[in-house]
C-alpha cells in the first residue's frame, strides 16, 4: 500500500508498476482486494506537501477506471458474501479519488449496488458506496436523471428500513 501510495506521485508509475504487473495480477483475489480497501484509508493518513498530493490524487484519479474495472472483477468471481461486501468497500475507498455518482451509475456496478443494498448480507456496503458516490463533488452536478434514479432506489428501501426498526 505505502508502495502504492509512492508511486502514485509519478505519472504512469501506479498503473505501469503495480495495477498492470504481472505478480499483482497473479494475487489471489483477498490479498488484491486488501490492496483495493487498504490504499484509500492510507492515504487519509498520508503527508505531502500540497504540490505532491495534487499530483498523486490526479494520478490516483486517472486509475479509476483501471481500478474499477479490476475491482469489478474481483466482485464477479467473489466467493461468498463476504468478498462481495468488501469490494463494495473498496470501491467506496476509491470515491474519494473521483468516482461520482454519474461515474457509478455509467457501471454495472450500479445495479450490482443497488440490488445489493436490498439484501441484509450486502446492504450496509452497497449504502456506503452509493452514499461515497454521492459525496463527490461535481461541477456540473449529475444529470437529473441520475438523481431520479437514486431517489427512486432510496424510496424503494423504506419497506426494509421498517421491517429492521421493528426487529
Amino acid at each position: 500500500v505505502a508502495l502504492g501510495l509512492h508511486l502514485s506521485q509519478e505519472p504512469g508509475k501506479l498503473q505501469s508498476t503495480l495495477l498492470d504487473s504481472p505478480s499483482f495480477l497473479s494475487l489471489s483475489p483477498a490479498p488484491a482486494l486488501e490492496f483495493f480497501l487498504l490504499l484509500p484509508q492510507e492515504w487519509d493518513r498520508l503527508s505531502l506537501t500540497k504540490r505532491r498530493q495534487d499530483k498523486a490524487l490526479s494520478e490516483l484519479a486517472l486509475q479509476l477506471p483501471r481500478v474499477v474495472s479490476l475491482i469489478q472483477s474481483l466482485l464477479g468471481s467473489a466467493a461468498d458474501e463476504t468478498m462481495r461486501s468488501k469490494c463494495l468497500q473498496a470501491l467506496a475507498g476509491w470515491c474519494k479519488f473521483g468516482m461520482t455518482l454519474k461515474d457509478l451509475h455509467d457501471t454495472p456496478l450500479y445495479g450490482f449496488a443497488r440490488e445489493a443494498s436490498r439484501t441484509p448480507t450486502l446492504g450496509a456496503a452497497a449504502c456506503e458506496l452509493l452514499e461515497a458516490a454521492v459525496s463527490v463533488d461535481t461541477h456540473p452536478p449529475p444529470p437529473e436523471g441520475v438523481i431520479y434514479q437514486l431517489v427512486s432506489d432510496v424510496v424503494a428501501l423504506a419497506p426494509l428500513v421498517q421491517q429492521a426498526t421493528q426487529a
